[in-house]
C-alpha cells in the first residue's frame, strides 16, 4: 500500500475550543504542505447526525485524524458514537488525538486508537494535548491556562511531518502503533478508568437548576449544547444525554441555568497532584 498521502480528513468534538484549535492546526500544516485537508465538527449533531456525517466524506479520505476532549478519562459520546459507525477499512492511515484539562488523559487515546483499529485502520501516529481545563471557567488560574499553545501547536506540526515519512506496508505495517502503545499509565489509572466513566462520576458532578421564569427563548442555550439535549418547548428542560460541560450555565445570557462550581477547582487540583500526568503534551 502506497503511503503517499493527498487528501485528510480531520473530524473532531470539541464543546469549549481546544479540540478544535488542535484540529484546525492539523488543518493549516497539511494544507501548507500542499495537501488537502478538510475538517468535519461533530459539536451539536445528535446521533442521527453523527451517524450521517461519515458516509462519502471517509470513503475518497488517505488519512483519517479523530479528535475528542477527555471526559471522565474517556473520549466524550459524541466521538464513541463516530467511531463506533466507521465503515470498515482496509489498512487506511488514521490517528487519534485527544485534549485534556491537565488532571488525567487517562484511557482516551487508548480506547480511541483501539475502535480504529478495530475498523481496519493502521495508526499513523496520535497524540495529547494540553488544554485549559473546562470546569474551571469561573476560578482563577485554571489548570491548563493558557493551553494549547505555541508548544502544542509544535508538537502538531512534528507529529505531521512524522506520519508524512512514514512507511506502512500492506503486509506487517511496521511503522503503525498499537493501542496497547497509548495505553501507557500508571497501573492505578489503569485499574481505575474501568470505573471511571462518565456515568460513575455524573452524580458528582455540580447539579444544574434551572429557572424558567427568566427564559425569554432566545435559544441560546439550544445552540450551546454540544449534545443537543436541551429543550425549551413549553419550559427549558436538559434531557437524557448531558455530558457535564456547563455551556448552557456558561453561556445563557439570562442565567436561566445555575450550578454552584465552588470547591470544584480545589477537587480538580488535587487529582491533578494526585494522577502526576507526565509529560502533558505527548505524541508517538
Amino acid at each position: 500500500m502506497s503511503n503517499k498521502i493527498q487528501k485528510v480528513a480531520i473530524v473532531f468534538f470539541s464543546p469549549q475550543e481546544n479540540t478544535r484549535m488542535v484540529a484546525e492546526w492539523f488543518r493549516d500544516i497539511f494544507q501548507e504542505k500542499g495537501i488537502d485537508a478538510r475538517t468535519r465538527d461533530l459539536t451539536g449533531l445528535n446521533r442521527n447526525g453523527i451517524s450521517e456525517a461519515e458516509i462519502g466524506f471517509l470513503e475518497r479520505m488517505d488519512l483519517l485524524l479523530v479528535g475528542s476532549p477527555v471526559y471522565s478519562w474517556h473520549i466524550a459520546s459524541p466521538v464513541e458514537w463516530f467511531a463506533s459507525r466507521l465503515p470498515r477499512v482496509h489498512n487506511k492511515l488514521a490517528v487519534p488525538f485527544v485534549t485534556y484539562g491537565g488532571v488525567n488523559s487517562g484511557a482516551a487515546l487508548a480506547e480511541l486508537a483501539r475502535s480504529l483499529q478495530k475498523h481496519g485502520y493502521l495508526i499513523a501516529g496520535a497524540g495529547k494535548f494540553l488544554g485549559k481545563h473546562s470546569l474551571m471557567f469561573g476560578g482563577k488560574k485554571p489548570l491548563g491556562r493558557n493551553h494549547p499553545d505555541a508548544g502544542e501547536k509544535a508538537l502538531t506540526k512534528k507529529l505531521v511531518d512524522k506520519i508524512i515519512s512514514g512507511s506502512f506496508e500492506e503486509e506487517g505495517a511496521a511503522d503503525s502503533i498499537s493501542w496497547q502503545t497509548l495505553n501507557n499509565k500508571r497501573a492505578l489509572v489503569r485499574m481505575l478508568s474501568r470505573t471511571v466513566n462518565m456515568k460513575s462520576l455524573g452524580p458528582m458532578m455540580p447539579k444544574i437548576s434551572i429557572n424558567p421564569e427568566k427564559c425569554t427563548k432566545c435559544q441560546v442555550c439550544l445552540e450551546a449544547c454540544p449534545v443537543r439535549v436541551i429543550s425549551i418547548n413549553t419550559a427549558p428542560r436538559i434531557l437524557t444525554g448531558c455530558i457535564y460541560c456547563y455551556n448552557c450555565v456558561r453561556l445563557c445570557p439570562e442565567g436561566v441555568f445555575e450550578a454552584s462550581m465552588a470547591g470544584v477547582g480545589i477537587g480538580i487540583r488535587g487529582m491533578a497532584v494526585m494522577n502526576r500526568e507526565r509529560p502533558q503534551s505527548q505524541i508517538w
